[in-house]
């Protein structure tokens, strides 16, 4: 069994391409037996300050990653929807221990990394807050076994359209299912949205964007590790 409760409610959402920050966000608003979903991007950071430089993992996520999860930070807080693209960061209790020495001030320090940035360039230095260290023990979905994952960033904001958002790097979604929708009645809504995306998310026709989106391989399945 999956390490998170009610895993028997998660999802897997896999495209035949990457999405993009803005149809990841706008997965569980367009599927009605999503209750939540959470797109994931892998992504390396480099720490500076407070030791040698180190070179970390980290996954970018949606602002309700943790709700889908059903984990809470045990110190600090979880994303909110206004953090998107915000320079903040939620790292692992191994972080914290390691290159913090587990201080108790841990929350609301600035550390600065080089990485992924909300701010509209894909990688670049920038100085996050830190709102939160995730459980000791948590497991990181989607993590090879044994792998790290020493942080959490927040996805920018979904731009005005899909056609409109060249953030093509987010690899997977995973959507939490409804009380009482079924797995079935998820398929049959990525199936539907898949049909109409084309004319519902390109605002201006490109035959090559329209042709890749109406043959988009979409499936749902159970989370596999």
């Amino acid at each position: 069994p999956l390490p998170y409760p009610d895993a028997d409610r998660l999802v897997r959402v896999s495209p035949g391409q990457n999405f993009n920050a803005t149809l990841a966000a706008r997965m569980d608003e367009r599927v009605p037996a999503l209750a939540q979903a959470t797109g994931i991007a892998a992504f390396s950071f480099t720490v500076t300050g407070e030791g040698q430089p180190a070179e970390l993992t980290a996954q970018v996520v949606e602002p309700d990653f943790f709700d889908v999860f059903r984990t809470r930070p045990a110190r600090g807080r979880a994303f909110t929807e206004a953090e998107r693209g915000d320079a903040v960061v939620i790292i692992s209790d191994e972080l914290w221990r390691t290159r913090f020495g587990g201080a108790d001030d841990i929350i609301g320090r600035r550390i600065p990394l080089d990485g992924y940035s909300g701010s509209g360039t894909e990688t670049g230095p920038e100085v996050r807050q830190v709102i939160g260290v995730v459980p000791k023990g948590f497991e990181p979905p989607l993590a090879e076994p044994g792998a790290r994952v020493d942080l959490w960033v927040p996805l920018r904001a979904p731009a005005a359209s899909v056609a409109a958002d060249s953030t093509w790097y987010v690899s997977v979604v995973i959507g939490r299912l409804r009380d009482g929708a079924t797995r079935e009645e998820a398929v049959a809504g990525i199936r539907a949205r898949r049909q109409l995306m084309p004319d519902e998310w390109f605002e201006t026709p490109k035959p090559m964007l329209y042709e890749a989106a109406r043959r988009a391989s979409v499936w749902i399945d159970m989370i596999e590790r």
